[in-house]
């Protein structure tokens, strides 16, 4: 990256920590924060599952697609993806240009140790087996994770610990 990037984003896992480390990387760096999923729940004016239950996961995507497209072009702010932002093209088209692109990497079992202490319903992990859910996700995806400029291990870390590393990749980036 030859110029400095306009954004920090985060992509990864749903469970990886990203909307956690987000928000205290804003806080640390004093950037703005902002959830994709949380941006699409205010502009649509209802949560993600029930856009999942009513319109499906085309529209959701859809959504997904107008948010990063407004607010990654945009400057000083620390992005918090979904988890499966990266999945279309134009989102990662976006994402990657002129932005800091970190994935937050956790393994299977900790991401659904994180998940089950959530309130929060993941469309996508509504199965049975959800510990097999996130681990072919996580293979599916894995490629496109890789794409990211850094990449940060959350296993057994502190949100602290964790914040710290991602400001430092940023530093360097900068």
């Amino acid at each position: 990256m030859s110029t400095p990037p306009r954004n920090l984003v985060l992509i990864g896992m749903s469970g990886t920590g990203k909307s956690r480390v987000g928000r205290l990387v804003a806080e640390r760096l004093r950037w703005r924060f902002v959830d994709t999923d949380l941006e699409i729940e205010r502009r649509a004016g209802r949560s993600v599952q029930e856009i999942f239950d009513t319109e499906g996961e085309e529209r959701f995507r859809a959504l997904e697609r107008e948010v990063i497209g407004k607010v990654a072009h945009r400057s000083g702010a620390v992005i918090s993806t979904g988890g499966g932002a990266v999945l279309d093209p134009a989102n990662r088209e976006t994402l990657f240009g002129g932005n800091l692109v970190v994935c937050l990497e956790a393994s299977a079992e900790q991401i659904a140790a994180r998940l089950a202490r959530t309130r929060v319903r993941r469309p996508l992990l509504a199965g049975d087996d959800p510990l097999g859910t996130i681990q072919a996700l996580k293979e599916r995806r894995a490629p496109l994770y890789a794409q990211a400029h850094h990449t940060v291990a959350t296993d057994d870390r502190t949100l602290g610990e964790i914040a710290a590393e991602v400001i430092e990749v940023l530093r360097e980036y900068r």
